[in-house]
């Protein structure tokens, strides 16, 4: 069984994202990102997700993506895997800004 590293880079709250992985049994993931410059350790925005989800492949990690906006788009464009998880609103902006990534999948989270 081979070793596989799971990271989750966050433009949204890094505690939020902890409660759900622990909530669901899931212990061993860091969490890195934050929306609050003033307040979180490492900020996240839509520009260093691309620019990180870049360079991850650049150095041959498999990257998994998963985004609800259009903010999402370029780093949905560069991930071996983009992950579509729609807003309550179907993120309309989103699937318009990576209509052509043939390789999106659509996430669907009760």
């Amino acid at each position: 069984r081979g070793l596989i590293n799971v990271t989750v880079v966050t433009a949204g709250s890094p505690t939020l994202w902890r409660q759900a992985l622990l909530s669901n049994g899931v212990e061993g993931v860091n969490v890195l990102g934050g929306c609050h410059q003033e307040l979180d350790p490492w900020f996240v925005g839509a520009n260093s997700k691309a620019s990180l989800a870049r360079a991850l492949v650049a150095h041959g990690a498999f990257v998994a993506a998963a985004g609800d906006s259009a903010l999402d788009g370029p780093m949905l464009e560069v991930a071996n895997l983009p992950l579509i998880v729609p807003d309550r609103r179907g993120s309309t902006a989103l699937m318009v800004a990576i209509q052509h990534v043939t390789r999106a999948r659509h996430l669907v989270v009760d």
